[in-house]
């Protein structure tokens, strides 16, 4: 997944993290929908005008775009409709394939990520990794109460890495607990 972010308005831009792995399909013709008013984009790939569009939406689930949210929840219920709404835009739009739209958003405090059309994965530590690449941990301020979860496209360490069912939003809140939903059962 690539990081996006950097290139929207807005006040707070170091405020969150956002990653898409897919691509939204017929987006030449769904871009003019996602690029208009607060945190319009200034690039033109599709990650970044989902980016500014979640981030608009935020109000309608209870979230203020420059504020951490309180728990997962607003953010896993957004993340669920955007979903849904965004894969009958592109079919509406002439799609001629689905769109794969695997997520990542993050507050610093709060994670959530959908896998729709890609694969995603999973890993719970308690412990920083050494790096694959140099053996070094690259964290220096660890203790013994650290907790995360790691999620990627593909596994990338020799930890075990659980697959996140396709369909699935899943939420991560500052408590480093892992709850999971079905993104289908929001959109019936």
């Amino acid at each position: 997944m690539g990081l996006s972010g950097t290139g929207l308005e807005t006040s707070n831009p170091n405020h969150r993290a956002f990653a898409h792995n897919g691509t939204l399909t017929a987006f030449d013709r769904v871009a003019p929908l996602l690029e208009t008013g607060r945190f319009a984009p200034f690039g033109t790939t599709d990650s970044e005008h989902i980016f500014g569009w979640l981030l608009r939406r935020m109000p309608e689930f209870g979230q203020d775009p420059e504020h951490r949210a309180s728990s997962p929840e607003p953010i896993a219920n957004l993340i669920a409709a955007a979903v849904a709404d965004l894969t009958t835009i592109a079919e509406s739009f002439g799609a001629l394939r689905p769109p794969k739209l695997n997520f990542l958003i993050s507050d610093g405090t709060n994670l959530v990520a959908s896998r729709w059309g890609n694969t995603l994965y999973w890993t719970y530590r308690t412990a920083v990794p050494d790096c694959a690449v140099c053996g070094l941990p690259h964290c220096d301020d660890v203790d013994d109460h650290y907790r995360a979860i790691a999620i990627a496209s593909e596994p990338i360490t020799d930890e075990r890495w659980v697959e996140v069912k396709e369909g699935t939003v899943l939420s991560v809140g500052d408590s480093v607990t892992l709850t999971t939903r079905n993104l289908l059962a929001h959109a019936a």
